[in-house]
């Protein structure tokens, strides 16, 4: 969001070249994020999780979910355990672990799991 700022802010004052730049900045960032290989949640409705991979997205009901737990891999994230598949790494949700700790806690809840003591 700030690329477009500044991209729209320097083609408002006449500097197409820096406007330019800044515009194709801001759509390189797009690009890299909406087709992001590594799964990213979308959405926690009533009854499922929305995981979304690239341009694709996945509903995980609660019943499918058998574990969730707060890991880090280069960033503070969710594992998520499903019968049908291997785990699902969620990325960068939190700034800390205590936070992505926090995150596992409430989606355990959620889905009527045991707390991990």
């Amino acid at each position: 969001m700030l690329w477009l700022a500044l991209a729209v802010g320097s083609l408002l004052a006449d500097d197409h070249v820096q406007g330019f730049l800044y515009g194709s900045l801001a759509l390189c960032w797009a690009g890299q994020w909406w087709f992001d290989p590594r799964p990213h949640l979308a959405a926690v409705t009533a009854d499922a999780l929305l995981v979304r991979r690239g341009v694709r997205s996945r509903s995980i009901g609660r019943a499918e979910l058998l574990g969730v737990q707060a890991v880090h891999t280069g960033g503070y994230g969710l594992e998520l355990t499903t019968a049908q598949e291997e785990p699902i790494r969620l990325v960068s949700t939190a700034p800390r672990f205590s936070v992505a700790d926090a995150q596992a806690g409430a989606l355990r809840r959620w889905a009527g799991l045991p707390p991990v003591s």
